[in-house]
């Protein structure tokens, strides 16, 4: 099949109409990333089938454990029976990483329990993203560790026809070469046998089925599918393709060019180490080099070849390692499930592997490329992403590991949510033995977008929206920013709150922040007023007003029944036109090429979309937080620290 096919007794109700729709209309208008927010049991994951059946693009879903991985590949082939459901992660039942303690002199070598099934799976989920586009592969975080060159892997493909005329000995060296094992006794996975003029194959990626190639002479005369274990014929094909048995295979030229490398690499180790007098280190990495070579000359094999693998594919020196990621096509989709979870794995898995791998280099164990056999750095996992949507809980908060400070938010409007945010902050504040400060809404909302867009550079334009406040702020440098523009007049931000408490969107409203004063609450926290000037230019919500109370009026003189849901749609197509409009008025008349948005309004699809839209039309670069980011909590308490705490000292 070419298509995914969606089968299911249930069917999108409540939001997930919307949300579906929003999320592959996002994907086809060219958005690279999206968050698709909700709490447990509301039905994420099957709004993600939706939108994958919607869209029919190779899918790989990250989630952070194996358990959990294999639970949504479950559901997902509960949704999907007609199409390939893949499941993808590490396929050790028991794992210890080779390593060196130097105050101990204590070398660990490798140990591992390889889980059969599970490296099948593997095979399974590769073999299928060259075979068919109805793909959908769930893995773990270890589908960021590095692979084998899927160029080689597809290269080395045995592809067999009935009518071809090959001789049976060099189909024989080519199932050795991808790394089967000949067994005319054990017939398992990776294994081949011959009886007579019949070779039978056991693919690395296929559970209780066999290929049985029957020759005439060099003619292939008849291929067949058969039970692995009674040899009965299941069924006849013309065409057979044979995967490797290892994702780690390379043709015997490339090998040849890099066993060169190897060699050149170990002599100029070896000089280094005895130029710094450490003769056993470079006796060491000479021995066990020699050692390594002389098993890929003889089996084109050696026990932890992927420390080799940079110099077999021929990457340059601290090049990122081919992964999962490089098997897809380029247009493929990606899910992240629970990303608050998710994604400090990915960022976490890099420091990890170089620290190990310092000793083993620097004691002889290892030659400095093995350094390159190592899992995708943040940044690297982030350029090979094509286009994403996140999946989190609605309530989770993003880690900040780079804080300085607990900041609790304040501002106008913000008195609701200050109340419950304070909590919050003291409690992680004391946890964490950080400075609680105040920061003004604007400023920590800003701060999120610095947080995650680690290339947004000042001075650029940004569009703060927050409980029902829109303020256009031009951003001079860290911690420094001039507010151009402000709503909230008293008829604009009255109609605005009215209207927004009417169809429930619950903008918070209240008392000024001056009431949280030590005078009144004797538990509060000291702000520092915030210092806002006179503004040169005044947004205005008079065409928001407008549409909805035109729509009012509409109903009112219709005698129809005003609908909740259209009040609500019409509402924010209005302010998105306004915010939009009035926002690429400002990048004209200020002349930056840097447009960012911060807030509430980042948790907005529609507006999102509309804004990076227009951007893209005037071509400047726009930026944005993940919503997760812009959750109250997550406004209240994260959004303070190296940037805001020098202003505030």
């Amino acid at each position: 099949m070419d298509h995914f096919e969606l089968i299911s007794e249930y069917k999108p109700s409540g939001d997930q109409p919307e949300a579906i729709e929003a999320l592959a209309n996002g994907v086809n208008w060219g958005l690279r990333e999206q968050t698709l927010l909700g709490v447990t049991g509301s039905g994420k994951t099957f709004t993600m089938a939706s939108v994958i059946a919607k869209l029919n693009r190779p899918t790989l879903v990250l989630a952070h454990n194996k358990t959990l991985a294999a639970q949504l590949c479950s559901e997902f082939r509960e949704f999907f029976p007609k199409n390939v459901v893949e499941y993808f992660i590490s396929y050790y039942d028991y794992y210890q990483p080779e390593a060196y303690i130097a105050h101990t002199d204590t070398y660990i070598e490798k140990d591992a329990s390889v889980n059969e099934e599970i490296d099948r799976l593997r095979h399974s989920a590769t073999s299928s993203l060259f075979e068919r586009r109805d793909v959908i592969i769930v893995a773990s975080v270890s589908c960021l560790y590095g692979l084998g060159d899927p160029i080689d892997y597809k290269s080395m493909v045995i592809s067999l026809r009935v009518g071809q005329e090959r001789p049976v000995d060099e189909i024989l060296k080519k199932l050795t070469e991808i790394r089967y094992e000949r067994n005319d006794v054990d017939f398992s996975r990776n294994k081949f046998r011959v009886r007579g003029d019949t070779l039978e194959v056991y693919p690395a990626y296929w559970s209780g089925r066999a290929i049985r190639v029957e020759f005439f002479g060099d003619e292939i005369d008849r291929i067949s599918e058969i039970n692995a274990v009674s040899g009965m014929v299941e069924r006849y094909v013309d065409h057979v393709a044979i995967y490797p048995a290892s994702h780690y295979v390379a043709s015997r030229e490339k090998l040849q060019r890099a066993m060169l490398e190897i060699q050149k690499e170990c002599d100029e180790q070896v000089v280094k180490f005895r130029a710094e007098n450490k003769l056993i280190e470079a006796q060491r990495i000479a021995q066990r080099t020699a050692y390594d070579l002389e098993m890929m000359t003889e089996i084109g094999f050696c026990n932890g070849i992927e420390n080799y693998s940079r110099v077999i594919q021929g990457r340059a020196p601290g090049s990122p390692p081919t992964t999962l990621l490089d098997y897809f096509p380029k247009d493929f989709l990606m899910f992240i499930d629970e990303s608050h979870v998710t994604l400090p794995q990915c960022r976490a898995m890099y420091a990890g592997d170089r620290s190990r791998k310092d000793a083993l280099v620097n004691y002889g164990f290892r030659l400095p490329s093995a350094y390159d056999n190592r899992p995708l750095n943040f940044k690297e996992f982030d350029e090979k992403i094509n286009q994403v949507i996140e999946q989190a809980l609605e309530d989770a908060h993003m880690t900040l590991d780079d804080m300085d400070a607990i900041g609790v938010t304040y501002g106008p409007g913000l008195v609701g949510a200050l109340l419950v945010g304070v909590a919050e902050a003291k409690a992680i504040a004391y946890a964490k033995n950080l400075p609680l400060v105040g920061v003004h809404h604007i400023e920590g909302h800003i701060s999120a977008n610095y947080i995650e867009n680690k290339d947004l550079e000042p001075p650029f334009l940004c569009l703060v929206v927050s409980g029902g406040h829109t303020h256009l702020v031009k951003v001079t440098d860290y911690g420094k920013y001039e507010i151009l523009g402000k709503t909230r007049d008293d008829a604009a931000g009255e109609a605005f709150d009215k209207v927004a408490r009417a169809i429930g969107l619950g903008y918070p409203g209240g008392p000024k922040v001056d009431k949280l004063s030590k005078e009144g609450n004797p538990n509060a926290i000291e702000f520092p007023k915030a210092k806002i000037g006179d503004c040169p230019y005044d947004f205005s919500f008079s065409g928001v007003k407008s549409a909805v109370l035109n729509y009012i009026n509409h109903a009112q003189m219709t005698g129809e029944e005003i609908n909740r849901a259209d009040l609500a749609a019409s509402f924010q197509k209005a302010v998105v036109d306004v915010l939009v409009e009035h926002s690429m008025w400002a990048v004209d008349e200020y002349g930056f090429d840097k447009f960012a948005i911060a807030g509430g309004v980042a948790s907005n699809s529609a507006l999102r979309m509309a804004m990076e839209g227009a951007c893209r039309k005037k071509g400047i670069k726009f930026y944005h937080p993940s919503p997760i980011f812009c959750t109250d909590n997550a406004a209240m308490i994260g959004v303070a620290g190296k940037i805001c705490l020098p202003r505030l000292q």
